[in-house]
């Protein structure tokens, strides 16, 4: 049909090129070309609406293949639902699986952590470390400071800790003044008093401003070819580490450096 001049594509086409989708542009266009009658209008609107259709951006097609699981045994349908629904293992978690003793050690020092669902606490990673190798003097001496506990199905204190750490590396300053710290006692067949112990310390490290101090409490001594009173010892060590002043304030001290 031509109205005016316009075939009904080539109304189509101008419409489609001005961008006229609307119905009252639709109309208005039909009233420039004096097409009036209803038929036409319907099968230009119908073309109009195919066109924009084409034109409108289309999603993608996506193909959905249904998922075929095989039958669970009977009596294990919990278990194989469980089974699918688990998250893969990673490998590098795997291998954290099977953590060394230096391993736990490390975490130990940075103050624990989670492992395999459950938190660890410093002492538990000592704990750990020491299960698989009872042989590491430095875990011996930090599971003491800890206060101690089980290993391997025995009861270690503190002191026994230290002590089992001289045992295995006697030539630890720290470790000589925190077992003189708790009294004392044997070390490879020789019987050490706390004051030995904080000489032996001071022998081993001499710039160690806490063994001064505990040598100190024991009212000093004969170190070197020289003799150093309580109050010697403790000047030495504010003068080796101004910090121990704060650490030990106590009135006892204060009384002792007057």
């Amino acid at each position: 049909m031509v109205a005016n001049g316009y075939d009904e594509m080539g109304i189509l086409t101008d419409l489609i090129e001005n961008g006229v989708w609307d119905e009252a542009g639709v109309a208005k266009m039909f009233r420039t070309i004096g097409m009036t009658k209803e038929g036409h209008q319907m099968t230009l609107r119908k073309k109009i609406a195919a066109a924009a259709k084409s034109r409108a951006p289309q999603a993608p097609q996506v193909n959905v293949v249904p998922l075929a699981f095989p039958a669970a045994p009977e009596g294990e349908a919990e278990l194989f639902v469980e089974a699918i629904a688990a998250p893969p293992v990673e490998v590098s978690q795997r291998k954290k699986e099977n953590f060394t003793a230096k391993e736990w050690f490390d975490l130990g020092q940075e103050g624990g952590g989670h492992r395999y669902g459950r938190k660890y606490t410093t002492h538990d990673c000592y704990a750990k470390s020491l299960e698989l190798d009872p042989t590491d003097a430095a875990v011996w001496h930090f599971f003491g400071e800890e206060g101690g506990g089980v290993v391997n199905g025995y009861t270690y204190s503190k002191k026994e800790c230290f002590l089992t750490s001289l045992g295995l590396d006697p030539n630890n300053a720290v470790v000589w003044y925190n077992f003189g710290y708790e009294g004392g006692g044997v070390v490879n067949g020789r019987i050490y008093s706390a004051k030995d112990c904080f000489m032996k310390s001071l022998e081993l490290d001499p710039t160690d401003a806490v063994a001064w101090l505990y040598f100190g409490y024991e009212n000093g001594g004969v170190f070197r070819d020289r003799t150093y009173s309580k109050k010697d010892c403790f000047i030495k060590s504010l003068e080796l580490d101004p910090t121990v002043a704060v650490t030990w304030s106590s009135l006892r001290l204060k009384r002792m450096l007057r």
